[in-house]
């Protein structure tokens, strides 16, 4: 079942993430091409960028960012660049450039998998250290952080960016961000946010514990609502589903006390099921009521998955 997914990545997170904070900027790709591994635990520091043709002027960005080089599908071609607080932990502002040395930045934060990989490869490091060192790799319990600048261009904010930024109540997403991480904004202290168009998934726990997200809206391009995506944001009292949305995880909206109204852009063709392969799948109506829509997924059919055809 999906739920039992939630539990093995927070345990991943209690191991990485309780402090996550780390800083270092890889110098080879990984076997897969996709990040490289940890080798330089100073990081790269920041300030201005260099104009790429010498008539423009440079791009100001914070001091201290940690720029961590990522890699084609080739393992050898640097295409850009994720950035982490790095020595900027613990900044109220913080500015990402565009670009660094020339090329884009992509990511703020990165995938669950490098951090997977940090402890494989320096099993000599205790829990203290590894929380120290993959932090600078995200925003991660930057708890003065009350503004972040996030240009155009970035595609992804990763897994665990953004977990118990309590100061941070909003954040603007660039258009250009088509994904968003597992437990990206984990109880941090958002108060609004807007999906952009181009995101497909609210990934599992992406949102757990706002505990004051009170305003939601989702992109018209988002299919699937993970696992306890929402759960526990007690603020929150309406959302609105998009008719491009086919499957809702479990726990999704688990313990928002206040949601009373849930507005199904596509009502019809819902099933739920506690199984994953939904073999015992029932047939949901009412849903183009929106107060009863709450009650089902707050209570009723809180613990299923939902699915519908698209």
């Amino acid at each position: 079942m999906k739920h039992k997914f939630l539990v093995v990545l927070m345990a991943i997170a209690a191991t990485l993430c309780m402090a996550f904070g780390l800083s270092a900027c890889g110098e080879k790709p990984d076997e897969t091409g996709k990040n490289p591994p940890v080798t330089d635990p100073n990081g790269e520091q920041g300030g201005t960028q260099e104009p790429d043709d010498g008539e423009q002027e440079p791009e100001p960005y914070t001091e201290g960012l940690c720029f961590t080089e990522l890699y084609g599908e080739d393992g050898t071609t640097v295409i850009g660049y994720f950035v982490g607080a790095g020595e900027a932990l613990h900044e109220e502002r913080i500015v990402i450039p565009s670009r660094y040395q020339g090329l884009p930045v992509l990511s703020v934060s990165t995938d669950m998998e490098y951090f997977q990989k940090i402890t494989e490869e320096h099993p000599e490091l205790g829990r203290e250290e590894l929380e120290a060192l993959v932090s600078k790799y995200t925003f991660n319990e930057c708890s003065s952080l009350k503004e972040i600048v996030i240009p155009e261009g970035v595609t992804s904010i990763g897994y665990g960016a953004f977990i118990r930024c309590s100061a941070l109540t909003s954040i603007d997403i660039p258009g250009s961000v088509t994904s968003i991480g597992p437990m990206a904004f984990d109880s941090c202290g958002l108060k609004t946010i807007v999906i952009p168009d181009r995101v497909t998934e609210i990934a599992p726990a992406t949102f757990h514990n706002c505990a004051a997200l009170a305003s939601v809206t989702l992109g018209s391009s988002v299919a699937a609502i993970g696992v306890s995506a929402f759960e526990s944001c007690k603020e929150l009292t309406s959302i609105n589903i998009p008719d491009s949305v086919t499957s809702i995880g479990e726990h999704a909206f688990r313990s928002c006390y206040l949601l009373e109204e849930v507005h199904f852009e596509a009502p019809n063709g819902w099933k739920v099921s506690q199984n994953e392969d939904m073999s015992d799948a029932e047939a949901v109506s009412g849903l183009d009521n929106a107060a009863q829509a709450a009650e089902y997924l707050t209570d009723t059919y809180c613990m299923y998955a939902w699915t519908r055809e698209g």
